[in-house]
C-alpha cells in the first residue's frame, strides 16, 4: 500500500516546508486557489477531523491564527474538508488568502435546502438531545 503523500512530505521525502511545530508543518498549496494559499498539516496521521487527537486540533487552530497575524492576512478562508472534496486523505486545513485589489479569494455559495425551515424542529430537538447527552458524560 502506497504511503499517504503527506506524511512523506513530514518524514521529509519531498516537498519544502515552510514552518514547523511538534504537532504540524507548514507548506504552499501546489494547486493554489489564491497566491498564498497555505495548508497546515497535522504530523499525526487522521483521515478525518474526527479521529485526530484534541491536542493537534488545538495546535492546529493556534498555528493558524499564527501564520495568520504573522502574514497580516486580513480577509481569509479556512478550509477543511472531510470525505467530501478530500483530495488527501490525511486531515489538513486550508489557508487561503483573499485579494481586495484583485479580487482573487475562495467563492462559497451556500446553497439552501429545498426542505426548508419545516425540518428544522426536528432536526433542532433531535441534535439538542444528542448533545446535552454528550455536555452530560
Amino acid at each position: 500500500m502506497e504511503k499517504c503523500l503527506f506524511c512523506r512530505i513530514i518524514q521529509g521525502e519531498f516537498g519544502d516546508i515552510l514552518c514547523e511545530t511538534q504537532e504540524h508543518i507548514v507548506i504552499a498549496d501546489i494547486n493554489p486557489i489564491t497566491t498564498g494559499h497555505l495548508l497546515v498539516i497535522p504530523k499525526y496521521h487522521a483521515n478525518q477531523l474526527d479521529i485526530l487527537p484534541d491536542a493537534y486540533l488545538q495546535g492546529g487552530l493556534v498555528l493558524i491564527k499564527k501564520i495568520v497575524l504573522q502574514l497580516g492576512l486580513k480577509k481569509y478562508n479556512i478550509l477543511q474538508n472531510n470525505g467530501h472534496h478530500q483530495s488527501v486523505h490525511h486531515v489538513h486545513y486550508h489557508i487561503i488568502p483573499y485579494d481586495e485589489e484583485t479580487q482573487e479569494g475562495i467563492d462559497i455559495n451556500f446553497t439552501v435546502s429545498a426542505r426548508g425551515k419545516e425540518s428544522l424542529p426536528g432536526v433542532i430537538e433531535e441534535y439538542k438531545k444528542k448533545l446535552q447527552d454528550l455536555l452530560e458524560k
